[in-house]
């Protein structure tokens, strides 16, 4: 089972993000975690690489700030990562999401028991979101995001 990670990334440094964490949150999941990279001025490309995994690997793209209303960039941006990703399964993190390192063990095999199961096409997760710090819960009105996919799907 080969198992392939991305996100989409821009301006990680000047907006804080927790993009490192979140890499390598999945980095125990996957055997190759790709990164696309807008254009950036604020040393995002050398954060990333600093990782220094083997499993990375890092396209550099274009985000077209026309496109910004309604996040329509971001889903355009997140189609390219998963275009260039191959794998039976995909984790999908957005830069400020990672996962529980309790939870790797059951969403490994959650992803082996459902590999010869082709009608299952993704798998969800709960999701706990926070405001500020990790007292404060935002309440959201949906609680399961899918985060897990399969490739052409």
């Amino acid at each position: 089972m080969r198992v392939v990670g991305f996100t989409i990334v821009r301006n990680a440094v000047r907006y804080d993000y927790p993009v490192v964490e979140s890499i390598r949150s999945a980095l125990p999941l996957v055997d190759e975690f790709l990164v696309a990279v807008g254009q950036c001025d604020d040393g995002t490309r050398e954060l990333i690489e600093s990782i220094g995994s083997c499993k990375l690997r890092i396209i550099d793209t274009v985000w077209d700030d026309n496109q910004r209303r309604g996040g329509t960039v971001l889903a355009q941006q997140t189609n390219i990562a998963m275009d260039h990703c191959e794998g039976d399964w995909l984790v999908y993190l957005q830069a400020d999401e990672v996962l529980h390192e309790n939870d790797q063990d059951s969403i490994a095999k959650s992803m082996k028991r459902n590999l010869g199961r082709p009608r299952i096409q993704g798998l969800s997760f709960r999701y706990h979101h926070f405001v500020a710090d990790y007292g404060i819960r935002d309440p959201l009105p949906y609680r399961k995001q899918i985060r897990i996919i399969r490739p052409g799907v």
